[in-house]
């Protein structure tokens, strides 16, 4: 018996095919939509994908190992399901995304290509393109803080504490601490570590100097 798989890329290699592309996206707040870059609308597992809706994928890397593979959605927002107000007030944000691969005859046909989750989605004159970051991409989150030498606030957020009418708050900070004392004068909120040692330091063996007062660190 012929596999579904099988079946499908039959179709695919006679050079005419009745496939299409299916995308079922859950969002964080557990809201399911489904879309299809087909021209009518589907429906397969409980779910009605929104044709002509704009959806489509302009390029899907697949990587191997734990690299992340990654692409781009696009589209126009002509879904009754997507609006300016909702990608802005970041409702798609990290929305579960599965793609498939359907026979728009036959929905019962069809093929899970890939998963991934929605990342940075960006908008412009009436479409919108939002990272399409596969299951590795989550090894690359930041969890937690970082320890740096730099602060790792944003100026002016809850933690830095700059208010936005300090007279130097519109020249920005690189994040040194040598602009938040002598720009800012906002040392006691600063968020990194200007004294951390570096590589060389971690690897240098001790030094045949008796005195040992952290003058060589310029902390004397």
């Amino acid at each position: 018996m012929r596999t579904l798989c099988e079946m499908m890329q039959a179709d695919l290699d006679s050079g005419v095919t009745t496939h299409c592309r299916c995308w079922r996206v859950t969002r964080a707040d557990g809201e399911v939509h489904g879309f299809t870059d087909h021209d009518r609308d589907l429906s397969f597992e409980g779910l009605t994908y929104s044709g002509a809706s704009g959806f489509g994928l302009s390029e899907l890397e697949q990587a191997t190992g734990l690299q992340a593979g990654q692409g781009e959605l696009v589209g126009a927002m002509r879904s009754d399901h997507l609006s300016e107000a909702q990608l802005l007030a970041g409702l798609w944000d990290a929305a579960k995304v599965e793609l498939w691969r359907v026979d728009w005859r036959d929905p019962e046909r069809r093929v899970h290509l890939a998963s991934g989750r929605l990342g940075e989605v960006t908008l412009q004159d009436g479409r919108f393109q939002a990272q399409w970051l596969g299951p590795a991409a989550r090894l690359d989150t930041v969890i937690g803080r970082q320890f740096t030498r730099r602060c790792d606030a944003r100026l002016g957020d809850a933690r830095c504490q700059v208010a936005s009418d300090h007279p130097d708050y519109e020249r920005g900070c690189d994040q040194s601490f040598h602009i938040c004392q002598h720009r800012f004068g906002n040392t006691v909120n600063f968020r990194g570590f200007p004294y951390l040692p570096g590589n060389d330091v971690l690897i240098a063996g001790a030094s045949g100097d008796q005195i040992r007062d952290g003058a060589s660190r310029g902390r004397s």
